[in-house]
C-alpha cells in the first residue's frame, strides 16, 4: 500500500512537470537543457564582468562585498579601477575591501586616493582612520577621524563614534620624575584625579584638565604646562601656561579654563617641561 502511494506521488509530480513545460512553451529538448543548467563559476563571473557598464560593474562587486565574498569583490573593483582609474567611489568601495580583507596599506593608499578626487566624500575619511589605526599610526587615525566628525550631520553617530575612540586614550608616559600624564574633562578635583584619558573633547565643556603623576622629584623642582592650538598649516600657537614647584611624590591637576569667547575648534597639544626642559607632549581635539 505504502509503495503504491509513494508511485502515485511520483506520478503527480512528473504530470505537474510536464504540465508546466507545456504551458510555458518548452519542448523535451528544451527542458533537457534546464535540467543541464548549473550556477556558473567565480572565474565565469569575473569574465562576464568585464562586459558589464560602469554601474553594473560597481553595484555587482558591493553586493559581492556586502555578502562576504571579500576576495571577489576586491577582484572586481580592481578590475573597475583599471577602467575607471579616477573615480572616487570605486577608490572608497576598493579601500573598504582592502580594510575587511586586513590589507590596511593598500586600504590607505585607495582611500586616500578617493578622499583626494572628492572632498565632499567623507566616508574614507572613517576607514582611514580605522586602518591607520590598525598600523599603529594612531596620530594620523585621530586626524582623519577629527575631520569625518566635523562633516557627520547625525550627533548619535557622532557621540558613539567619539565615545569608542575614548576608549582607547591612555596616558602617556613620561620620563624621569614624570609618570602617567592624560587630558581629560572629568577629574575629581578634590583627590586631584582624572577620571579617564580623552582624545576628542566636546565643545561645551568648561574646564580640560592635564592630570600629571609627578615620582619623587627633588626639592623645588620647577615644572611647567603649556597648551597650544595647532593650525590648519600645522603651527602652533600658545594659549595658555602655568608653572609651578614640587617636591617628592603627589599627582596634579592643571586647568586649562574655556575662553569667554569659547573653544576653538580643531587640534591642541599638551608640552610637559621639567627644569624648562620639554620631557613629553600629548595631542587632542576639541570638537
Amino acid at each position: 500500500m505504502i509503495i503504491k502511494n509513494i508511485k502515485n506521488n511520483l506520478l503527480l509530480f512528473l504530470l505537474i512537470i510536464s504540465i508546466s513545460l507545456f504551458l510555458n512553451g518548452c519542448d523535451e529538448d528544451k527542458a533537457a537543457d534546464m535540467v543541464k543548467i548549473t550556477p556558473p563559476t567565480d572565474h565565469e563571473v569575473i569574465q562576464g564582468f568585464h562586459s558589464m557598464k560602469g554601474d553594473d560593474m560597481l553595484n555587482l562587486a558591493v553586493i559581492n562585498m556586502r555578502a562576504g565574498e571579500i576576495k571577489k569583490a576586491i577582484l572586481m573593483l580592481e578590475k573597475f579601477i583599471i577602467r575607471y582609474p579616477n573615480n572616487p567611489v570605486g577608490l572608497f568601495y576598493l579601500g573598504q575591501a582592502y580594510y575587511k580583507k586586513g590589507l590596511y596599506k593598500e586600504a590607505i593608499n585607495n582611500l586616500k586616493r578617493a578622499y583626494a578626487l572628492d572632498t565632499t566624500m567623507t566616508k574614507p575619511l572613517y576607514y582611514l582612520s580605522k586602518s591607520y589605526e590598525k598600523i599603529g599610526d594612531r596620530k594620523k587615525a585621530l586626524k582623519a577621524l577629527y575631520k569625518y566628525l566635523l562633516t557627520e550631520t547625525h550627533s548619535y553617530r557622532i557621540n558613539l563614534i567619539i565615545k569608542e575612540a575614548n576608549s582607547y586614550a591612555e596616558p602617556v608616559i613620561g620620563r624621569g620624575i614624570i609618570g602617567r600624564v592624560s587630558v581629560t574633562d572629568e577629574v575629581i578635583p578634590e583627590k586631584k584625579l582624572a577620571l579617564c584619558p580623552k582624545f576628542f573633547i566636546r565643545a561645551d565643556a568648561l574646564e580640560i584638565f592635564a592630570s600629571l603623576e609627578i615620582i619623587e622629584a627633588p626639592h623645588n623642582t620647577g615644572i611647567s604646562a603649556k597648551w597650544y592650538h595647532i593650525n590648519s598649516e600645522n603651527k602652533k600657537k600658545e594659549v595658555n601656561s602655568s608653572t609651578f614647584s614640587v617636591k617628592g611624590s603627589k599627582n596634579e591637576l592643571i586647568p586649562l579654563k574655556k575662553p569667554s569667547s569659547g573653544w576653538t575648534a580643531g587640534e591642541y597639544r599638551l608640552e610637559i617641561l621639567v627644569e624648562n626642559e620639554k620631557n613629553l607632549s600629548l595631542y587632542f581635539y576639541i570638537l
